[in-house]
Protein backbone atom coordinates (compact mmCIF):
# COMPACT_ATOMS: atom_id res chain seq x y z
CA UNK A 1 0.00 0.00 0.00
CA UNK A 2 1.32 3.42 -0.95
CA UNK A 3 1.53 5.90 1.91
CA UNK A 4 1.78 9.67 1.76
CA UNK A 5 2.91 12.15 4.40
CA UNK A 6 1.58 15.69 4.64
CA UNK A 7 3.34 18.18 6.91
CA UNK A 8 1.95 21.60 7.84
CA UNK A 9 4.26 24.27 9.26
CA UNK A 10 1.70 26.06 11.39
CA UNK A 11 1.84 28.99 13.78
CA UNK A 12 1.01 26.98 16.89
CA UNK A 13 2.15 23.49 15.87
CA UNK A 14 3.91 21.41 13.26
CA UNK A 15 1.24 18.94 12.19
CA UNK A 16 1.39 15.86 10.00
CA UNK A 17 -0.85 13.16 8.58
CA UNK A 18 -0.07 9.82 7.00
CA UNK A 19 -2.72 8.75 4.50
CA UNK A 20 -3.23 5.89 2.10
CA UNK A 21 -3.62 6.26 -1.64
CA UNK A 22 -7.40 6.16 -1.16
CA UNK A 23 -7.24 8.97 1.42
CA UNK A 24 -7.65 6.82 4.51
CA UNK A 25 -6.09 8.43 7.58
CA UNK A 26 -3.41 6.11 8.94
CA UNK A 27 -1.62 8.26 11.49
CA UNK A 28 -1.33 11.82 12.80
CA UNK A 29 1.32 13.83 14.61
CA UNK A 30 1.64 17.26 16.21
CA UNK A 31 4.54 19.14 17.76
CA UNK A 32 3.71 22.47 19.44
CA UNK A 33 5.71 25.61 18.66
CA UNK A 34 5.77 28.90 20.51
CA UNK A 35 5.33 32.41 19.17
CA UNK A 36 7.25 35.32 20.70
CA UNK A 37 5.85 38.84 21.00
CA UNK A 38 8.93 40.95 21.83
CA UNK A 39 7.00 44.21 21.34
CA UNK A 40 3.32 45.14 20.90
CA UNK A 41 2.07 44.14 17.42
CA UNK A 42 5.18 42.02 16.79
CA UNK A 43 5.07 38.25 16.23
CA UNK A 44 8.17 36.12 15.67
CA UNK A 45 9.32 32.51 15.69
CA UNK A 46 12.66 30.77 15.46
CA UNK A 47 12.72 28.79 12.17
CA UNK A 48 14.92 26.18 13.83
CA UNK A 49 11.98 25.38 16.08
CA UNK A 50 9.95 24.46 12.98
CA UNK A 51 12.80 22.29 11.77
CA UNK A 52 13.14 20.52 15.11
CA UNK A 53 9.41 19.74 15.10
CA UNK A 54 9.39 18.54 11.51
CA UNK A 55 12.53 16.46 12.01
CA UNK A 56 11.07 14.79 15.09
CA UNK A 57 7.89 13.95 13.18
CA UNK A 58 9.88 12.52 10.28
CA UNK A 59 11.90 10.41 12.70
CA UNK A 60 8.75 9.03 14.34
CA UNK A 61 7.05 8.39 11.00
CA UNK A 62 10.07 6.50 9.67
CA UNK A 63 9.80 4.01 12.51
CA UNK A 64 6.26 2.99 11.52
CA UNK A 65 5.71 3.78 7.85
CA UNK A 66 7.32 3.44 4.45
CA UNK A 67 6.44 6.79 2.83
CA UNK A 68 6.12 7.14 -0.95
CA UNK A 69 5.90 10.94 -1.11
CA UNK A 70 5.83 14.00 1.15
CA UNK A 71 3.83 17.19 0.68
CA UNK A 72 4.13 20.46 2.59
CA UNK A 73 1.84 23.31 3.50
CA UNK A 74 2.39 26.14 5.94
CA UNK A 75 1.68 29.62 7.21
CA UNK A 76 1.82 32.12 4.35
CA UNK A 77 3.51 35.55 4.27
CA UNK A 78 5.97 34.93 7.13
CA UNK A 79 9.54 35.99 6.35
CA UNK A 80 12.63 33.81 6.85
CA UNK A 81 15.97 35.48 6.05
CA UNK A 82 19.12 33.50 5.23
CA UNK A 83 22.73 34.67 4.97
CA UNK A 84 25.42 33.62 2.46
CA UNK A 85 25.93 30.39 4.40
CA UNK A 86 22.16 29.76 4.37
CA UNK A 87 21.93 30.29 8.10
CA UNK A 88 18.96 32.09 9.65
CA UNK A 89 19.79 35.77 10.24
CA UNK A 90 17.01 36.74 12.65
CA UNK A 91 13.74 35.30 13.98
CA UNK A 92 11.08 34.92 11.32
CA UNK A 93 8.57 37.77 11.16
CA UNK A 94 5.16 36.10 11.08
CA UNK A 95 2.04 36.63 9.00
CA UNK A 96 0.20 38.06 12.02
CA UNK A 97 2.90 40.65 12.76
CA UNK A 98 1.61 44.22 12.41
CA UNK A 99 4.80 46.32 12.63
CA UNK A 100 4.93 47.31 8.95
CA UNK A 101 2.14 49.92 8.70
CA UNK A 102 4.62 52.63 7.66
CA UNK A 103 6.25 50.39 5.04
CA UNK A 104 2.85 49.51 3.57
CA UNK A 105 2.08 53.21 3.28
CA UNK A 106 5.44 53.92 1.62
CA UNK A 107 5.03 51.10 -0.88
CA UNK A 108 1.46 52.09 -1.73
CA UNK A 109 2.51 55.70 -2.33
CA UNK A 110 5.40 54.53 -4.51
CA UNK A 111 2.82 53.02 -6.87
CA UNK A 112 0.53 56.05 -6.64
CA UNK A 113 -2.28 54.35 -4.81
CA UNK A 114 -3.82 51.06 -3.76
CA UNK A 115 -5.70 50.59 -7.04
CA UNK A 116 -2.45 50.46 -9.00
CA UNK A 117 -0.96 48.01 -6.51
CA UNK A 118 -3.93 45.66 -6.72
CA UNK A 119 -3.92 45.80 -10.53
CA UNK A 120 -0.48 44.16 -10.60
CA UNK A 121 -0.20 42.26 -7.29
CA UNK A 122 -3.81 41.16 -6.89
CA UNK A 123 -3.62 42.49 -3.32
CA UNK A 124 -2.83 45.77 -1.57
CA UNK A 125 0.28 46.09 0.57
CA UNK A 126 -0.87 44.74 3.93
CA UNK A 127 1.04 44.47 7.21
CA UNK A 128 0.94 40.69 7.15
CA UNK A 129 2.47 40.29 3.69
CA UNK A 130 6.11 39.50 3.02
CA UNK A 131 7.48 42.47 1.06
CA UNK A 132 6.67 45.09 3.73
CA UNK A 133 8.63 42.92 6.17
CA UNK A 134 11.67 42.99 3.86
CA UNK A 135 11.34 46.75 3.64
CA UNK A 136 11.03 47.00 7.43
CA UNK A 137 14.30 45.13 7.91
CA UNK A 138 15.98 47.37 5.32
CA UNK A 139 14.85 50.49 7.16
CA UNK A 140 15.17 49.31 10.76
CA UNK A 141 17.85 46.60 10.79
CA UNK A 142 20.30 47.65 8.06
CA UNK A 143 23.05 45.33 9.28
CA UNK A 144 20.72 42.34 9.08
CA UNK A 145 19.45 43.52 5.71
CA UNK A 146 22.99 43.57 4.31
CA UNK A 147 23.39 39.93 5.30
CA UNK A 148 20.32 38.70 3.40
CA UNK A 149 21.24 36.24 0.68
CA UNK A 150 17.84 34.55 0.30
CA UNK A 151 14.35 34.86 1.70
CA UNK A 152 11.94 31.98 2.19
CA UNK A 153 8.52 31.26 3.62
CA UNK A 154 8.19 28.76 6.49
CA UNK A 155 7.32 25.61 4.56
CA UNK A 156 9.97 26.43 1.97
CA UNK A 157 12.59 26.72 4.70
CA UNK A 158 11.79 23.17 5.81
CA UNK A 159 11.91 21.96 2.21
CA UNK A 160 15.31 23.64 1.92
CA UNK A 161 16.54 21.90 5.07
CA UNK A 162 15.47 18.55 3.62
CA UNK A 163 16.54 19.00 0.00
CA UNK A 164 18.87 21.98 -0.30
CA UNK A 165 16.49 23.57 -2.83
CA UNK A 166 15.60 27.27 -2.56
CA UNK A 167 12.13 27.72 -4.04
CA UNK A 168 8.55 28.85 -3.60
CA UNK A 169 5.32 27.85 -5.32
CA UNK A 170 3.26 30.38 -7.26
CA UNK A 171 0.42 30.26 -4.75
CA UNK A 172 2.57 31.33 -1.81
CA UNK A 173 4.44 33.83 -3.98
CA UNK A 174 1.15 35.56 -4.80
CA UNK A 175 0.79 36.42 -1.12
CA UNK A 176 4.15 38.14 -0.77
CA UNK A 177 3.07 41.52 -2.24
CA UNK A 178 6.00 41.43 -4.65
CA UNK A 179 4.64 38.94 -7.20
CA UNK A 180 2.99 40.24 -10.36
CA UNK A 181 -0.16 38.23 -11.02
CA UNK A 182 -0.38 39.55 -14.59
CA UNK A 183 3.08 38.43 -15.69
CA UNK A 184 3.14 35.47 -13.26
CA UNK A 185 6.60 36.46 -12.10
CA UNK A 186 8.37 38.48 -9.42
CA UNK A 187 7.63 42.18 -9.86
CA UNK A 188 10.94 43.85 -10.73
CA UNK A 189 9.55 47.36 -10.32
CA UNK A 190 8.79 46.80 -6.64
CA UNK A 191 12.41 45.95 -5.96
CA UNK A 192 13.78 48.70 -8.19
CA UNK A 193 11.72 51.36 -6.41
CA UNK A 194 13.28 50.44 -3.07
CA UNK A 195 16.73 49.46 -4.33
CA UNK A 196 16.45 45.84 -3.22
CA UNK A 197 18.35 43.18 -5.17
CA UNK A 198 16.07 40.52 -6.64
CA UNK A 199 18.75 37.88 -6.15
CA UNK A 200 17.38 37.38 -2.63
CA UNK A 201 14.22 35.83 -4.10
CA UNK A 202 13.67 32.07 -4.30
CA UNK A 203 13.00 30.31 -7.58
CA UNK A 204 9.34 30.04 -8.58
CA UNK A 205 7.82 26.63 -9.27
CA UNK A 206 4.41 25.03 -9.66
CA UNK A 207 2.73 22.96 -6.99
CA UNK A 208 2.18 19.34 -7.93
CA UNK A 209 -1.06 17.56 -7.17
Amino acid sequence: MNKYLGIDIGTTAIKALVVSESGELLDSYSKPVKMKVPKPEWAEQDPEMWWEGAYEILREVSKKHQINAIGFSGQMHSLVTLDKDYKVIRPAILWCDQRTALQCKEATEAFKGEKNVISRMGNPFLEGFTFPKILWIKENEPENFKKINKILLPKDYIVFKLTGNIGIDYSDASGTACFNVITNSWDKEVFDKFNIDMKILPELYSSYA
